[in-house]
């Protein structure tokens, strides 16, 4: 048989012709063949949190120095904008400083403790389990958008998550904040899971809503 005449049976359930698969979506029908289940193991970014103080850090650092230029410029007293300047800067590494180490060190030990999280989809069922939560639905069930993953995290701990991301939405009865947040997930992470996660959603049909 043609290679490229052949079926293949993708992680909705449905089947495929090869084909149909490269044109719309090149490289994907390798992918499907190779892995009968799409998953994706998501680790917390130590990394990305750490990136995020060090920018907070020049930001806060640079717009001190823009403000000693400016001061310098008027010909303000060099001694009195030094004075000026360390005792806002005192106050405010006092302030930010207790704030950025405690939310750092919440962050790392709360947030850590709900990695790794794990998606599956195979057959047309989705499945998500972490240490926090397990939710099971069949993918026509589910909608879909692009937005970050700090939108499928609580809002106190959001500022930790800012990697571009799929969200989907779980079916939910919930009416609150909490039981509606509970019910989106973060997946596609990387640019390259991204891409299966799209192929798939779009192929199935899923709807797509604005975040």
């Amino acid at each position: 048989m043609d290679k490229d005449s052949s079926s293949i049976t993708f992680w909705d359930g449905k089947t495929y012709s090869r084909a149909r698969l490269e044109r719309e979506w090149p490289g994907l029908a390798d992918y499907v063949v190779n892995h009968q289940t799409l998953a994706e193991v998501v680790q917390f970014d130590r990394e990305g949190v750490v990136r995020r103080h060090f920018r907070l850090t020049y930001v806060v650092t640079a717009v001190i120095g823009v403000f000693l230029e400016i001061g310098v410029f008027f010909g303000f007293p060099i001694s009195e904008l030094l004075a000026a300047t360390g005792a806002v800067l005192f106050f405010m590494l006092l302030f930010f400083g207790f704030y950025i180490v405690m939310f750092y060190i919440a962050g790392l030990t709360t947030m850590k403790g709900a990695f790794p999280k794990v998606t599956a989809v195979k057959d047309g069922i989705v499945h998500v389990n972490d240490p926090e939560r397990s939710l099971t639905a069949e993918l026509a069930h589910l909608r879909w958008y692009r937005g970050y993953e700090s939108e499928a995290v609580n809002g106190t701990q959001s500022w930790y998550f800012h990697r571009p991301a799929i969200i989907l939405l779980f079916p939910t009865t919930g009416r609150s904040r909490a039981e509606r947040l509970a019910a989106k997930v973060a997946c596609g992470i990387t640019q390259e899971m991204r891409f299966y996660w799209e192929a798939l959603l779009t192929l199935a049909e899923v709807p797509q809503e604005a975040p």
